[in-house]
């Protein structure tokens, strides 16, 4: 961690989140090791059967900015399920940004 950007570790029940936080050029923070650790791992976790926008992979991003890593894995397994299902359904091998909105969706439900 660099002491010239804020940057603190906080403690959950069970895991750790570092968060370095830097401006960007949109409204809000982002956190730049975050932002990389979610698309390196949705795309190695879709490899070559689901392609990924690179728009989709930053909306995911975006959206996962202030979650643990325990939620953001579990999103991002929920996102090549359903990914899995459509292409079951019809044929579908792209992941897109509703696969998106419903896993997000499914993570607020599970926090109710």
């Amino acid at each position: 961690m660099t002491s010239d950007k804020a940057s603190k570790c906080q403690r959950g029940q069970s895991h750790v989140r570092v968060a370095s936080t830097v401006r960007t050029r949109t409204d809000g923070w982002e956190d730049p090791w975050m932002a990389s650790y979610i698309r390196t791992k949705l795309r190695m976790m879709s490899g070559d059967a689901f392609p990924i926008s690179r728009h989709t992979a930053d909306c995911v991003a975006n959206a996962l900015q202030d979650r643990f890593l325990s939620d953001t894995d579990t999103v991002l397994k929920r996102i090549l399920d359903l990914a899995a299902l459509r292409y079951l359904r019809d044929g579908s091998t792209t992941v897109t940004l509703e696969d998106v909105e419903h896993a997000l969706r499914s993570l607020a439900s599970l926090h109710r």
